[in-house]
């Protein structure tokens, strides 16, 4: 029990909830409940973000991605598209982890100073 706990605490630290937004092509998926993004601790095999939905989302969101692999995918938080990678796999727990390399900066503000 312990070890879990301690793995939890070294995976993410707190999440702020903020407006989401994904498109694929011209399709749009808008999460009903709120979108965690969490901000990771630092490693070299860890992304520095996870977006996370909670159910229903996650369900919807593997519906949502499925038939659209190999398309441009758009991720919004507060209107700006934040990450904007090749979706490469249907995406069936809710989690889209975001690569710095990937990622513009603007993320970063948007989880320490909250949307505009």
């Amino acid at each position: 029990m312990k070890w879990i706990l301690a793995t939890a605490l070294l995976c993410a630290t707190a999440a702020q909830a903020l407006p989401v937004r994904i498109e694929i092509g011209e399709a749009v998926f808008l999460p009903q409940a709120e979108v965690d993004i969490r901000r990771n601790l630092r490693t070299l095999s860890t992304p520095p973000f996870t977006v996370v939905m909670q159910p229903p989302d996650i369900a919807d969101f593997a519906a949502f991605t499925h038939g659209r692999v190999g398309q441009d995918m758009r991720v919004f938080v507060c209107d700006t598209v934040v990450f904007a990678p090749k979706l490469l796999t249907v995406i069936e727990n809710g989690q889209i982890f975001i690569h710095t390399a990937m990622a513009n900066g603007r993320l970063e503000a948007f989880t320490t100073q909250g949307c505009p």
